[in-house]
């Protein structure tokens, strides 16, 4: 039970972290704050893009080779996996782009005029 608490905690710090420093990173009035907000998520996004990655991506590779999965099964379960593995590497790549860009342009590539 105290491991099953501390895990559920931890979780939820780690997802409030993220979700502030995302708030920050693309709502920042600054831009220093907008750059440690986007390489906060970039570390967030890493980590857990890793962990996707060699929990889920790697072991599912196994299916190609099991002869009681059949071929296009293996095949479309390893693309769906290993696509929601990457997402989060990208979404990394894309804040640290954001952060070592030397021009202060958001994020995001369409420029929203408001007014």
């Amino acid at each position: 039970m105290e491991n099953g608490l501390t895990a559920a905690v931890f979780l939820l710090v780690l997802i409030i972290v993220t979700v502030c420093a995302y708030l920050m990173a693309w709502r920042g009035k600054r831009l220093w704050a907008r750059k440690v907000g986007a390489a906060v998520v970039a570390c967030v996004s890493f980590w857990i893009g890793l962990g996707a990655l060699f929990s889920y991506a790697i072991p599912s590779l196994d299916d190609l080779h099991n002869p009681e999965v059949s071929l296009v099964t293996g095949v479309i379960g390893n693309l769906i996996i290993w696509a929601i593995s990457l997402a989060p590497l990208f979404v990394s790549a894309r804040c640290l782009s954001f952060v070592f860009r030397k021009s202060d342009r958001p994020i995001s590539d369409v420029d929203v005029h408001i007014g």
